[in-house]
């Protein structure tokens, strides 16, 4: 993909159309060529996203999510390219063929799907940001790195952005500055106008160069390691004043993987989120100390959250977990204590994890539960129907499993 902003040195030796510079995308499988765009100087201060313009005209370009629907403006989706120049398929591979020249859901004829990522600008023009085999998953949510790199390059001051995951879990942003007046902050600002929550990088690099293989792709394995201690969530360093505000910031440090936590640092920005606010609640209520998932959300530094969470009496609380519990089938010759003892107890899975968090932030919306009834006509044999039951929940794992969020007073 053509990067304009490396192209100002060429439009101030040439002029802007003495020769016309036009970029092109363009596919084997439709016939090589699809959009055209004739560039201008102003272009190279777009941003690392390559424009590539509008489709020529025996072409369709759409912009869809996975669903095949069309996005919004502004919102990355796959495109896929529909017309004239669509070929009929791979010779002999039928299996590849249907999984890339897929039905037109709005019209006749095909779509390519071309694997590429890129939203449509409002002035009409398409912006190509990368492929999509490019996305991973943070937390349970899909990232687009290449999305995370195109917004870091709209700022002036940045001439190449990369991001990258850091232990699978910490979305890391390497950053090559056009001056040394560019800031952390800076950055920050930009993103937060047009990124979510949880694509924001949880640290952000100034390298002098991006490192290169001699193939010309990016060398992971030559960039620095990141310094989690100076990710973008960390203020001017101030220690906790008393000992409940300890108590948290240890928890934060354990959980989040940093060593140093200060009262003002924002927990979301130093990496957390609401599958981990569940290890911060759970932690704090093994030392003692009551806060909510809700409240983490509401007041995000060790400071706010010190001042409404409250100590419990050691003397009546249990030690807090999250987990769910499989028990076992029903056997008529084993006791309930019996049975009891036999669950069997595993950590929640991310999904699990998020379902529970949204039951203890919004307790009386019930989102999660599902209530079916349904009524019997003619005779009814309870005793048959209670053992049928009994086998249908033996068999399926998930009817004999429940959340258990020990959090109560006893």
């Amino acid at each position: 993909a053509l990067e304009v902003p490396m192209l100002r040195g060429w439009f101030e030796r040439h002029g802007p159309d003495a020769p016309q510079m036009v970029n092109m995308y363009g596919i084997t499988e439709t016939t090589v060529h699809v959009t055209w765009r004739p560039l201008k100087l102003s272009d190279a201060d777009f941003g690392k996203g390559s424009v590539v313009g509008v489709p020529i005209p025996d072409l369709d370009l759409l912009v869809l999510d996975r669903w095949l629907q069309p996005v919004p403006f502004g919102v990355a989706g796959e495109l896929y390219v529909g017309g004239a120049g669509v070929a009929r398929g791979y010779l002999h591979r039928p299996g590849l063929t249907a999984g890339r020249f897929v039905p037109n859901p709005f019209g006749n004829g095909r779509l390519y799907r071309t694997g590429d990522v890129a939203r449509r600008r409002r002035d009409g023009d398409i912006e190509f940001i990368g492929r999509n085999d490019s996305q991973v998953k943070i937390r349970g949510f899909r990232v687009e790195l290449g999305e995370i790199e195109s917004t870091l390059s709209t700022h002036s001051g940045v001439r190449h952005a990369v991001a990258l995951v850091y232990n699978e879990q910490r979305l890391i942003a390497y950053v090559v500055r056009e001056n040394n007046e560019l800031t952390v902050e800076g950055l920050l600002e930009v993103c937060r106008q047009r990124l979510p929550a949880y694509m924001m990088p949880s640290a952000m690099v100034f390298i002098d160069e991006i490192p290169m293989t001699p193939q010309g792709k990016l060398d992971k394995n030559a960039l620095p390691l990141p310094d989690l201690n100076q990710s973008v969530g960390h203020r001017a360093y101030e220690p906790p004043m008393d000992g409940m505000e300890k108590i948290i910031a240890n928890v934060w440090s354990n959980v989040l993987g940093v060593s140093q936590v200060g009262r003002h640092d924002n927990f979301f920005e130093l990496g957390g989120d609401s599958i981990l606010s569940l290890q911060v609640v759970a932690k704090c209520r093994a030392a003692h100390i009551r806060i909510t998932p809700k409240s983490i959300f509401e007041y995000q530094t060790i400071a706010e959250l010190g001042e409404q969470a409250e100590f419990i009496s050691t003397a009546t609380t249990q030690p807090t977990e999250h987990s769910i519990e499989m028990l076992p089938g029903h056997d008529s010759n084993q006791s309930v204590a019996a049975r009891a003892n036999a669950k069997e107890a595993y950590p929640l899975s991310p999904l699990q994890s998020g379902i529970l968090f949204q039951t203890l932030y919004e307790p009386e919306v019930g989102v999660y539960f599902e209530q079916i009834s349904g009524e019997i006509v003619g005779a009814f044999n309870e005793v048959a129907f209670s053992k049928a039951w009994q086998v249908v929940c033996d068999r399926h794992a998930i009817l004999r499993t429940s959340f258990i969020w020990r959090d109560v007073d006893v």
